[in-house]
């Protein structure tokens, strides 16, 4: 089955944003960077459902998927009965919190 992709403003503002921020250091890594964002939202219209569902799903009240981009989520939607997927942002990831704090460090 293949399912037609959408992209909605809101993500493609984000796409731009973010290319634009990493063009300031490399303008190189900001088009590999698109290119690569790109080819995998591209890769929805194949077998979306083979990226796992974002923890916040359940509290907006909608199953939304993402895919991990270097330090972005590409999150999404799929309209099963419309056979499309819906790109609805491309979203910074959070600072993943350290393993060890000063309380629980081995020493």
């Amino acid at each position: 089955m293949t399912y037609k992709v959408r992209v909605t403003p809101k993500a493609i503002a984000d796409l731009e944003s973010y290319t634009d921020f990493i063009a300031k250091d490399s303008k190189d890594r900001a088009k590999k960077w698109l290119t690569e964002a790109w080819d995998l939202i591209n890769s929805l219209s194949s077998m979306p459902r083979r990226f796992p569902v974002i923890p916040e799903s359940d509290l907006l009240g909608e199953e939304l998927r993402h895919i991990i981009h270097y330090s972005h989520h590409i999150i999404y939607r799929i309209l099963e009965n419309e056979m499309t997927v819906d790109v609805v942002r491309v979203w910074p990831a959070p600072i993943p919190y350290p393993t060890h704090t000063p309380q629980n460090h081995p020493k």
